[in-house]
């Protein structure tokens, strides 16, 4: 998991880094001039280190919180927890069963 972390976040920084160099060399009126050369590196390396840290915490907020599978936290039964018992046992009831009929019979 944290192999693709860090892929992604990699991805995402070259692709900013690239895209920024570019743009700002292309926005200029002389792209080869070295004062201008240095100005747009020093500019796309800083993007692509925000964008490498800010893909690398989403990435792992989405990687660890949303696709991660979360266990049912059963240990609160065995202290006696009232709460965890009513949720196990609205869980459990089946509408049309002995819990929830679907009609009163007398």
């Amino acid at each position: 998991m944290v192999f693709w972390i860090k892929k992604i976040a990699a991805i995402l920084c070259f692709t900013t880094f690239f895209a920024v160099l570019f743009i700002n060399m292309a926005g200029s009126s002389d792209p080869f001039d070295p004062l201008n050369i240095v100005q747009s590196l020093i500019i796309a390396s800083l993007s692509g280190a925000l964008f490498w840290f800010a893909g690398f915490i989403v990435g792992d907020i989405f990687f660890k919180g949303v696709l991660t599978d979360i266990d049912v936290d059963d240990s609160n039964l065995l202290e006696g927890g009232l709460l965890q018992q009513v949720h196990m046992k609205r869980e459990q009831q089946v509408p049309g069963g002995e819990e929830m009929p679907f009609s009163e019979e007398k």
